[in-house]
């Protein structure tokens, strides 16, 4: 016995140390860092691979993703695509943890997408710096990777692949939401390395430094061939693909709308000197702010200090919307700005213009403006340009020509609204034209010349214009030159701006809808342009301000495309929406008088009843009235019908008779003839008709229908009930009676005595007994006479 419990005592030690084994390997296993309820176990040794750059590691799960942090400097590959959604609930609620999460715990490694997607990882750590799928990466490639339904809450340095990386992020696509607060990005927080090939659609929100693609560019770092559809939101330094760029940027396109308050930019909030660049970018997207709002950049070029900050071969045509240093294009400019054009509306209160707010300095004296056009209208109070708002000392405006609609004080400017002298220098502007006719504008700061618009557009516009040069404009037969370096996509015409005065109808009601189109650029009207709801059947033209009036009435909800087309313009297309009917469509009120008659009786009745809701589409509606069988029109001596304000509507053709339900001339049919004045929503019919009641068997109810048929909303019906009583059974109180004479044969001699007196009496239809009644109750008179 003793020598067993040796044994099982062996036996369950050498068990316990195994099952210590298996924990110390577990926790090894385990990626770094993880608190509280994380993924199930991956341990990155487990992984098919060597981590290598000829034999990485594999990633298949979320878990196996979260285990990177194991081996920092290893390399990994996708191997298929990551449902991700489950890390919402890691650790507490705080989701994946940031792989590399420092500088001194970076990740050193790389990543190849292989072309997969990762879907649904969340990272929620409001108070953690350098938040992202790497919190700092530092080291090989990030590439083929698509990130989507992405959830991502940072601090500062937040991205949804990085928060600070220094490394190459290339052919990657993000889709989601991030948001910290400062230097936030849609693919990295803050990098000195390169972004290229980058797709983006997010909303990226934070507080400073805040871009659609990186929220800071580092000096000497790249971030080419980048599309970006993210809605970014912040308060200082906000662009749509970058928030502060000092570095370089190429072949971008940013279409999504940008709001912050200082330095706010449809591309960059500050394309800041030394080294900042854009270049061959196109940004689409409506840009609001307060100070320093443009629809490309903020602000091109240091504040107080000579630089080399530059802006060529750009445009930007969303609208822009600020206060102070307002422009279409920049808003503030102290750098250099070529090839460059600007065709959206711009909005503000002071040094406002159609390409720049303000160009220039007090210490600066090469802030330069050169071939550029600005072509969109422009609005303000105070220092408002076609071209530049407000050209400080040191400013340079030249070669370059307005088109757009200048509106504000007197004194603003075709081209340029002031060009002030500080401390005996201002500012040179001088070999650029405005169009006279289109600006509205006949006067302009610096040495300039305003043209009409026959001598600016054409195949001889650059003879008129003649300090533009050939080498960058390129003239074209009927319109303004364009830049050579933009033809290639410049659009051969404006644009559209079209607005419904409602944009939301109810089906089955008729609607009339007035459509505003003018010039997107200009904000002129539109003539002759050709508006259509071909869904409806409906189509018409502007007329000479550009409006047109459809009236609709929609059976089906749903969304309606209205399309306009006009010449020399790009089509456009808004959409108007249709919503269900919440009608209540009845027949109420409903009163006919009298309402008891008697049979085989010609009886005029007052009829009157109300139709609430119907479809008030201006079209004819049947509408009738059915009698019983038992009685049938005589006539209809009159027939009032209103609308829900008492006006009158016409019955066209008047009241037709008809057999129906087998009676003959029982049923009255009328319609009414509305037209757009009147409001048919609820329809009152008072009537007066003769009407013949036959006779019947015994009292009756019988009913009176009514019905109605909308064209729209389809049939409804009512009915009220007529008391028909029996010519036989006429009322007597208490009963009827009757007397029966009889008398000799033999008048000559007739005495009272010889008549008999029979007294019967009965209820209708039956013989009454129980009545006392006698002769003496009766006197009878009676008259002899002889026949003849």
């Amino acid at each position: 016995m003793a020598r067993l419990t040796t044994s099982y005592i062996m036996i369950v030690s050498v068990v316990s140390m195994l099952a210590m084994v298996g924990m110390i390997g577990g926790i090894a296993g385990t990626a770094q860092g993880q608190t509280g309820t994380g993924p199930s176990d991956a341990a990155v040794s487990n992984l098919p691979g060597s981590g290598t750059a000829d034999d990485p590691y594999v990633i298949t799960t979320a878990a196996e993703l979260q285990a990177m942090e194991d081996d920092l400097s290893a390399q990994y590959v996708l191997d298929s695509d990551i449902n991700a959604s489950e890390t919402a609930e890691w650790h507490g609620g705080s989701g994946f943890d940031p792989v590399g999460p420092n500088e001194s715990t970076a990740f050193t490694g790389s990543l190849d997408g292989n072309g997969h997607t990762i879907t649904g990882l969340t990272i929620n750590r409001p108070a953690t710096n350098a938040v992202g799928l790497f919190g700092v990466a530092a080291g090989g490639d990030i590439q083929s990777l698509t990130l989507t339904d992405v959830t991502i809450v940072g601090q500062q340095s937040t991205g949804a692949i990085a928060g600070e990386s220094d490394v190459l992020i290339t052919d990657v696509t993000v889709i989601g939401a991030i948001n910290g607060t400062e230097s936030v990005g849609g693919v990295t927080g803050v990098t000195t390395g390169a972004v290229t090939n980058v797709t983006t659609d997010e909303t990226v929100n934070g507080t400073d430094t805040v871009g659609g693609v990186a929220g800071l560019t580092e000096f000497d770092m790249v971030l080419t061939d980048v599309d970006s559809h993210s809605t970014v939101t912040g308060t200082d330094v906000v662009g749509g693909v970058t928030g502060n760029n000092l570095g370089t940027i190429k072949n971008v396109t940013a279409s999504g709308t940008v709001d912050g308050r200082n330095t706010t930019g449809g591309v960059v909030g500050d394309n800041s000197d030394p080294g900042g660049l854009i270049e061959n970018a196109v940004a689409s997207g409506n840009v609001t702010g307060m100070n320093d709002v443009g629809g490309l950049a903020g602000v091109n070029g240091p504040t107080l200090i000579d630089g080399d900050a530059e802006i060529r071969n750009v445009s930007a045509s969303g609208s822009v919307n600020g206060q102070l240093r307002v422009g279409g294009l920049v808003g503030r400019n102290s750098g250099t700005i070529q090839e460059a054009t600007a065709s959206g509306a711009v909005t503000g209160n002071e040094s406002v213009g159609g390409l720049v707010g303000q160009n220039g300095v007090l210490a600066d004296d090469e802030s330069l403006i050169g071939n550029t056009k600005a072509s969109g209208s422009v609005g303000g109070s105070n220092a408002v340009g076609g071209l530049v708002g407000v050209n400080q000392p040191g400013g340079i405006v030249r070669t370059s020509f307005v088109t757009g609609a200048v509106t504000g004080s007197p004194t603003a400017g075709g081209l340029v609204g002031a060009n002030p002298e500080i401390f005996d220098e201002s500012g040179t502007v001088h070999q650029a034209y405005w169009d006279t006719d289109t600006t509205g504008r006949d006067i302009s700061a610096g040495n300039v010349t305003g043209l009409t618009t026959a001598e600016m557009t054409g195949e001889n516009a650059l003879s008129n214009m003649t300090q533009l040069s050939d080498f960058f404009w390129q003239p074209r037969a009927t319109d303004y030159p364009v830049l050579r370096s933009q033809s290639s996509q410049e659009v051969t015409s404006d644009t559209l701006n079209i607005s419904l005065s409602e944009t939301t109808i109810t089906a089955g009601t008729l609607t009339e809808i007035t459509v505003t189109v003018t010039n997107a650029q200009t904000g002129a009207s539109v003539e002759n342009a050709t508006v259509e709801i071909s869904d409806l059947q409906q189509s018409t033209t502007t007329d000479t301000a550009g409006t047109a009036t459809l009236t609709v009435t929609p059976s089906v909800a749903g969304l309606y495309p209205v399309s306009v087309t006009a010449d020399s313009y790009t089509n456009s297309t808004v959409t108007l929406t249709v919503e269900e009917s919440t009608l209540n469509y009845d027949i109420t009120g409903v009163s006919v008088v009298p309402s008891t008659v008697d049979a085989n009786t010609t009886v005029d009745h007052d009829l009157s009843y109300t139709v609430t809701d119907t479809s008030n589409d201006g079209n004819s509606d049947t509408y009738s009235i059915t009698l019983p069988n038992s009685a049938s029109f005589e006539g209809v001596n009159s027939l009032t019908v209103t609308d829900a304000n008492g006006a009158e509507i016409s019955t066209g053709s008047g009241v037709s008779l008809a057999d129906a339900n087998g009676g003959t001339d029982n049923q009255a049919t009328f319609g009414i003839q509305p037209d757009s004045s009147f409001d048919t929503s609820s329809v009152t019919i008072d009537a007066n008709v003769t009407v013949n009641f036959q006779d019947v068997p015994e009292t009756t109810t019988e009913p009176i229908t009514l019905d109605v048929s909308d064209s729209l909303q389809g049939d409804t019906s009512a009915q009220t009930d007529v008391t028909i009583e029996s010519e036989g059974a006429a009322p007597v109180d208490p009963t009827d009676r009757a007397l029966q004479i009889t008398g000799k044969n033999d008048p000559a001699n007739l005495t009272q005595d010889d008549v008999t007196i029979a007294i019967t009496e009965f209820e209708r239809g039956n013989q009454a007994n129980g009545i006392d009644i006698t002769q003496d109750d009766v006197t009878a008179v009676i008259t002899l006479f002889e026949r003849n």
